[in-house]
């Protein structure tokens, strides 16, 4: 996914289905994107990406992926399963142990086992409410 910085603003990147549109800042993107059932919004800031996937309650992840979200978040763990969350997941998750490390490990690990086991649960970061996100990132 491509990412891209404006000088003085933000260029910001909402994903839907297979199409994605671009805007200059992230409020605008955010006001879009909750009303269109936006997937993902990314940007980078200063060399740091970020990229928020949207996600319903109900819909669920993989149980290591859930049990992460609710670890990280109280407030997902206790709502309503029709409540939306900003899932911050990381394109390169901290403390990842390679795939070749684990296999030398567990010898019959497939990567798609690898992927539900290690870097999926790894990759999020953080869990938002979407007050939480709008105070944090939508400020201008």
């Amino acid at each position: 996914m491509p990412y891209f910085r404006a000088t003085g603003d933000y260029k910001v990147q909402i994903r839907y289905n297979d199409g994605y549109i671009e805007f200059e800042t992230i409020k605008k993107a955010y006001k879009i994107g909750k009303q269109s059932n936006v997937d993902k919004i990314s940007w980078r800031d200063d060399g740091t990406k970020y990229r928020f996937v949207y996600k319903r309650k109900s819909e669920k992840w993989l149980p290591k992926s859930e049990k992460r979200l609710r670890f990280l978040s109280r407030k997902y763990r206790d709502a309503d399963p029709n409540i939306y969350f900003w899932v911050n997941q990381s394109l390169m998750p901290k403390n990842l142990p390679s795939y070749e490390v684990v296999k030398l490990k567990k010898k019959k690990i497939t990567y798609e086992q690898y992927l539900d086991k290690y870097w999926y649960p790894l990759s999020i970061e953080a869990v938002y409410t979407d007050q939480e996100f709008e105070n944090l990132f939508c400020k201008n």
